[in-house]
């Protein structure tokens, strides 16, 4: 389970946000792809923002998916910042090869 949505700076940009709730897998990575997606075009998105503050679990496809998150969001030239991801979620994302292009706030939750 999953959850969107927008987040003004102060200012002109906003921010997409994507909460991630429990296991993130492959069917979470394509609807996270598929939320974000549509809104990326929008100038007025700033950067992207994926809470993993509540996500417990990440399978090997959610690695894959992940990552592949990770590719759209960079093409479309939008920073990403990963917020409140558990020390052990992030260990697997970066043994799979995670891009040091990605920000992390307080990567080491629980």
């Amino acid at each position: 389970m999953a959850k969107e949505g927008k987040k003004s700076s102060g200012g002109k940009a906003e921010h997409i946000v994507y909460a991630v709730n429990g296991t993130f897998d492959s069917k979470t990575a394509t609807e996270a792809q598929g939320k974000l997606g549509s809104q990326l075009g929008d100038a007025s998105i700033s950067s992207a923002i994926l809470d993993f503050s509540a996500a417990t679990h990440i399978t090997a496809g959610g690695i894959a998916g992940f990552m592949q998150l990770v590719g759209q969001l960079q093409a479309e030239g939008k920073p990403i910042v990963v917020r409140g991801m558990r020390s052990e979620l992030y260990k697997a994302l970066k043994v799979a090869g995670l891009p040091d292009s990605i920000t992390f706030s307080h990567q080491t939750v629980g």
